[in-house]
């Protein structure tokens, strides 16, 4: 097993996935969630809780509102009970604008316990495509160590978090405003995706795939399965300019 991982020759989402595959417990720490980390994160986390019966904690933040609304109503959308979701949120930290910045993966399955630490948030770029520093520790090799960051996750998810409830969430989203910083990634991921497609134009030509939603479209998709939920027969989807192609589905 890899304990240094470094994002030259493999990255953090193949070694994620092999310990999803035998996980009972799994507890996350990032500080923020974009929708290309969720889109590769949330099959896999469904995928260990149905067959492993995996406990899924997930603490992540609205620092800096990076973490984009549309990640996190893609997790809550695909694991529904299946994963706790919350928030930092501590008021006196976050009057004095003191930074989140923790990035860990603990897992553990019937024979050992693991804690991948580094510098990978739950995104493309940092689980599949960047270079990000990740180390694997385990348990047996050094307790002392894996003892303190077990016990400040337990701290800061029972007393400094709250519940990512669809309340919450909305409101989250209403007032969400995509920062600069996530304007830029996405610029420079739009030209090297644009150059991937012309490169393999007439092989994607000659492929039906089905579309996936994105943005904006998770949330109202979201919404619509509540509406079901709640009895509603009819609906509507009114969406603004540019939030991209919007397939409508009848509730």
């Amino acid at each position: 097993m890899i304990n240094a991982v470094t994002g030259r020759d493999q990255y953090l989402y193949d070694s994620l996935i092999k310990e999803l595959e035998k996980a009972e417990e799994i507890k996350i720490i990032v500080s923020f969630l974009r929708e290309s980390g969720a889109h590769l994160l949330a099959g896999p986390l469904k995928k260990a809780a149905l067959k492993n019966g995996a406990n899924i904690k997930i603490l992540t933040s609205r620092y800096l509102n990076i973490t984009e609304p549309s990640a996190l109503y893609l997790l809550k959308d695909k694991l529904g009970d299946l994963a706790e979701l919350k928030f930092f949120a501590d008021q006196e930290m976050e009057a004095q604008a003191i930074s989140f910045h923790p990035k860990a993966y603990f897992f553990k399955n019937k024979s050992e316990q693991i804690i991948y630490i580094g510098s990978s948030n739950i995104s493309y770029s940092a689980l599949h495509g960047g270079i990000d520093w990740n180390y694997r520790l385990e348990r047996e090799k050094d307790e002392e160590a894996f003892k303190e960051f077990t016990e400040e996750f337990n701290d800061l998810y029972h007393n400094y978090s709250i519940e990512i409830t669809d309340q919450l969430l909305k409101s989250y989203a209403a007032d969400w405003v995509k920062p600069s910083i996530s304007r830029e990634v996405d610029k420079k991921a739009y030209i090297k995706k644009e150059k991937e497609y012309q490169d393999h134009k007439n092989k994607v030509q000659k492929e039906k795939k089905k579309p996936k939603p994105r943005g904006a479209q998770i949330e109202a998709l979201y919404e619509l399965r509540l509406a079901r939920e709640e009895g509603y027969q009819e609906g509507i989807v009114a969406a603004a300019t540019g939030v991209g192609k919007t397939y409508l589905t009848a509730i």
